[in-house]
């Protein structure tokens, strides 16, 4: 019922199919649900059943155009739910007083019109926007997976393509700032040398490994744009038509609802036992047709099997009439009114049965686009980690072998005196090693990443500050030092969550949880701390950005005790 409010409040939840189909219930429901002398002015009739149709279209389309754009979007299923019964109350009252003006109906009628109008127009509207709300979710669902997944087939070739273009984009800007300043080494001045190799370190080798090492640019910052649709009518349709589209019980329900009006005017005071076996005719006779339906349709096309689904249906109100008259010696139903109730009974059967796939439709494409979707995370996590495995180690090469020879040389020219020039080849010597040093940018090392050192770090480094305790099960350990990529992600996102609580919460007690998900497809960190809290409208930072780039989900919510950091990564 939940559902039904919510989808209620859409903008467009009266849409030109709801009021078709209200409008097409509405005109074949008057032949079925009505008590008129028409004989002999059948014609005038019906043109009283077109004007009442024309009152609710009327109706709907103000109530579409009008009314729902003005209200809000929390008011507008209590909104549309007055207009429907607003709609078939006046729907009632004009068909009324047009056939009791016209000498084709007793005054006595107008609460059973009503009653007919809120199946006519009050339930199907319900049912009918529901319908149309969830055919869209499924049209968009079903682009949106189309769309997720060829993002998550080119994923691999274009993010590592994109990757590979940003490697050598960050080695060749490494370089070109490197070799710059190399340049400036003369070998003809000690002093400015030793003073142009200083620089080197301080104003280029430090900042660039400094960033490196601590900031990261995610490889895909943008989420998938959304992907227009158009209802699918033609899926659903299908995919009711391959299944088996009649649902005894829905179809029970539906028709005891409607049918109570009919049985109970033409049975009299004594209606209750005819309608009941009204009711159980027309269960067993679904029951019938569903099992016919199995055992005849399964090597036909779908073209004829919308006409033996249709066919069924349209026979339906006749196979029960004759039944009950046998039974009761009572015709309910005349010609008209078996047409009629043919007509209704297709409307409505083929409004259930697409209701009911559109909605098994969109369970499954939910299920699938959120698995698509998760694929894709994943793949992106994985690259997002190699791009920050890839800069850590250009950082470190930067801060260690570079820095070095260039310390090295720094150290080899201010050992010469002042006056003195040092020969060719001490020169050579000097952009030798510099030289070797930059070819480690081409070649950087992977580091050797294992949580349970990672956490033993952390935990030394905090010694006699903070207390850390850790809880993870020896085979989580064991799957972790399988899997580098995870465990470079667990110890980020640990480290990050123990240094906010440090620094922005004064923890003096920390509790870290690794454990695997119950599918053991992921791994779920916890990291809870006694500190003072979340701070007000704290600003996204790196550690943010980190967050969102190298886990599924994560969050950050005060408890009693302090503050806990959830997050889960792919394993």
């Amino acid at each position: 019922m939940r559902e039904v409010w919510r989808r209620l409040g859409r903008t467009d939840s009266i849409n030109w199919i709801v009021i078709t189909v209200v409008a097409t219930l509405q005109f074949v429901g008057s032949f079925v649900i009505t008590n008129s002398n028409a004989a002999g002015r059948e014609l005038l009739f019906v043109g009283c059943v077109v004007l009442s149709v024309l009152v609710v279209i009327v109706m709907l389309l103000f109530t579409r155009y009008v009314i729902i754009p003005r209200v809000t979007e929390k008011a507008r299923p209590f909104v549309i739910i007055v207009m429907l019964q607003l709609t078939a109350f006046t729907r009632s009252i004009v068909f009324d007083q047009l056939l009791v003006s016209l000498d084709m109906s007793t005054p006595d009628m107008l609460l059973s019109r009503i009653y007919g109008s809120q199946f006519n127009i009050f339930v199907a509207g319900i049912v009918v926007s529901s319908l149309v709300s969830m055919a869209r979710d499924f049209s968009e669902n079903n682009s949106k997976l189309v769309h997720t997944l060829s993002e998550l087939r080119i994923a691999q070739e274009d993010i590592e393509l994109l990757l590979e273009e940003r490697r050598t984009a960050l080695v060749s800007s490494i370089r070109a700032q490197l070799e710059s300043a190399l340049s400036s080494v003369t070998g003809k001045n000690v002093n400015a040398d030793a003073q142009h190799l200083k620089s080197l370190i301080d104003d280029v080798v430090r900042p660039i490994s400094h960033r490196l090492g601590r900031e990261f640019s995610s490889v895909s910052e943008n989420e998938p744009s959304a992907v227009p649709s158009r209802i699918r009518w033609s899926s659903v349709t299908k995919h009711a038509l391959e299944t088996n589209p009649i649902h005894p019980l829905w179809l029970t329900v539906w028709t005891a609802f409607v049918s109570f009006q009919v049985i109970a005017t033409a049975a009299g005071s004594n209606f209750l036992l005819p309608y009941l076996s009204g009711v159980v005719v027309f269960a067993l006779w679904f029951m019938l047709s569903r099992f016919v339906w199995k055992k005849t349709t399964q090597k036909l096309g779908l073209f004829p099997r919308a006409i033996v689904f249709s066919m069924l249906m349209l026979v339906t109100p006749l196979v029960v009439n004759s039944l009950l008259e046998l039974e009761f010696g009572l015709e309910f139903f005349n010609s008209r009114v078996v047409i009629s109730a043919a007509l209704y009974f297709v409307v409505m059967s083929w409004s259930l049965a697409l209701i009911i796939s559109v909605s098994n439709l969109l369970k499954a494409t939910n299920r699938e686009l959120v698995e698509a979707t998760t694929q894709l995370r994943r793949r992106i996590i994985t690259d997002n980690v190699s791009a920050r495995h890839f800069e850590q180690a250009v950082s470190h090469v930067l801060h260690g072998p570079i820095q070095d020879a260039i310390a090295a040389s720094l150290k080899r020219i201010q050992s010469f005196p002042p006056d003195a020039l040092p020969g060719a080849a001490e020169g050579d010597l000097i952009r030798q090693h510099i030289e070797h040093a930059l070819e480690l940018l081409n070649d950087s090392p992977v580091r050797d990443y294992s949580v349970k050192r990672g956490v033993s770090d952390l935990a030394s480094l905090w010694a006699g500050v903070v207390e850390i305790d850790v809880e993870c099960e020896k085979t989580t350990i064991e799957l972790l030092d399988a899997s580098p990529t995870t465990s470079s992600i667990v110890i980020e996102v640990i480290r990050e969550a123990v240094s906010n609580a440090i620094r922005h919460g004064d923890a003096s007690e920390i509790e870290i949880s690794i454990a695997l998900s119950e599918d053991e497809s992921d791994v779920i960190i916890s990291v809870s701390d006694n500190g003072t809290g979340l701070t007000t409208n704290p600003e996204p930072g790196i550690g943010t950005r980190l967050l969102d780039d190298m886990t599924l989900e994560w969050s950050r919510v005060a408890v009693p005790r302090g503050v806990l950091l959830t997050a889960s990564v792919p394993l």
